[in-house]
């Protein structure tokens, strides 16, 4: 009879321990996609994330493919928070910024939810902040939680040359952009310790972490990081640094120009104040500056064109009080815009189409509400499809 007693626990235990992994399985509530689907037919992917609606705490994450031609798919989850969106082929990926998810939505597995592996005792949680595609396969950079306070810790998660995939040595920085060159990965980083904005590289032969010295008596954070006809560009605005004196805080946005092996670099000072977008466009460098002038630069940091943008829909951009704006996207001639209302109606957003050479409005596409649920968007990420 206990013979019996235990096959029955067994059992009822399995069952109970199917029906958690389903749901686990099935967070995904809207639309699963078809066979054979391919998602990059759509021209855009943006995650909506929204802590209330009505009023009330409901957190709601939807991930909309969208078409220049209005074409649009919707996903939706009601208990995980999506966050940046990263593309790998034919397969778009979501992670999450919250909770021990660190993998929200995968195109290719069903749109399930993922834990990062780690070993049974150990309590931090990890969150990728975003990701790039590397020579080697997919770049991760993640934070690490350990639920202490006063200090960031992130880590790089890589495949090296031998083809392995190797976690870097923690780096005591937030790190928000990067750029592969050879076997080094060139990212910024902010010290919140030391209260400073730093260049470092990993060396992806080694796993060791190396810090650029050349910005140490300047105060800047990087609002761009670039990697242009064989040289790297820093586009750098004035930080005020605890730690630094009055006459050592730079008062103009700059450029420098570095080259990847020697570390040799130039600056160039330039006539504003603050950088509010820049890219990259042919073997050039884009710079909007904050009193709506489009500057190119070569990457010897020579000007070759100062086009004012004043009155036009992209400077409206920075200015508009309807719409809030949460970035901006450059891909080939493309530039697309992602905006929000600042008061509840019935779309989610729009995206607005710009042409990346002239800035000029090509399209604005809005981003119905499926549900009149009174949607505050607390975050937004937008990508463009690569075909």
């Amino acid at each position: 009879m206990i013979h019996n007693m235990n096959k029955s626990r067994i059992l009822i235990l399995s069952i109970i321990g199917i029906i958690v992994i389903s749901l686990g399985i099935l967070t995904w509530n809207h639309q699963s996609k078809k066979s054979g689907e391919d998602l990059t037919k759509y021209d855009y992917v943006v995650s909506f994330y929204s802590i209330h609606q009505n009023g009330k705490m409901n957190p709601q994450t939807k991930i909309i493919f969208v078409s220049s031609d209005q074409e649009q798919l919707e996903f939706s989850d009601k208990v995980n928070k999506a966050g940046k969106l990263f593309q790998e082929g034919n397969t778009f990926r979501a992670y999450s910024f919250g909770g021990n998810k660190s993998l929200l939505f995968e195109s290719s597995s069903g749109y399930s939810t993922f834990s990062t592996s780690k070993g049974v005792l150990d309590s931090n949680i990890y969150t990728v902040n975003f990701a790039l595609n590397g020579m080697n396969g997919r770049i991760e950079v993640i934070t690490i939680d350990d639920g202490s306070t006063g200090e960031i810790r992130n880590t790089i998660q890589y495949t090296n040359p031998n083809h392995k995939v190797v976690t870097s040595p923690v780096i005591h920085a937030a790190i928000y952009h990067a750029v592969e060159i050879g076997t080094r990965l060139y990212f910024v980083g902010y010290d919140m310790v030391q209260d400073r904005y730093e260049l470092y590289y990993l060396d992806e032969e080694t796993n060791e972490v190396q810090f650029v010295d050349y910005w140490y008596h300047t105060s800047v954070e990087f609002e761009e990081l670039l990697y242009v006809n064989g040289k790297i560009i820093t586009v750098e605005n004035p930080s005020h640094s605890r730690f630094m004196d009055e006459k050592e805080i730079p008062e103009m946005s700059s450029l420098t120009s570095m080259d990847p092996d020697t570390l040799e670099a130039n600056t160039v000072s330039l006539d504003t104040k603050r950088i509010i977008t820049a890219y990259t466009y042919g073997d050039s460098i884009r710079v909007v500056t904050e009193d709506n002038h489009l500057l190119e630069y070569t990457t010897d940091l020579k000007l070759v064109s100062d086009k004012d943008l004043s009155g036009t829909d992209f400077a409206k951009l920075f200015t508009n009080t309807e719409y809030k704006l949460h970035g901006i996207r450059y891909l080939g001639k493309k530039a697309a815009a992602i905006v929000t209302p600042n008061s509840e109606t019935t779309e989610l957003g729009k995206i607005l189409e710009f042409d990346a050479d002239t800035l000029t409005l090509q399209k604005s596409i809005t981003i119905p509400l499926s549900e009149n649920i009174g949607w505050k968007t607390d975050f937004v990420d937008l990508l463009i499809v690569e075909k």
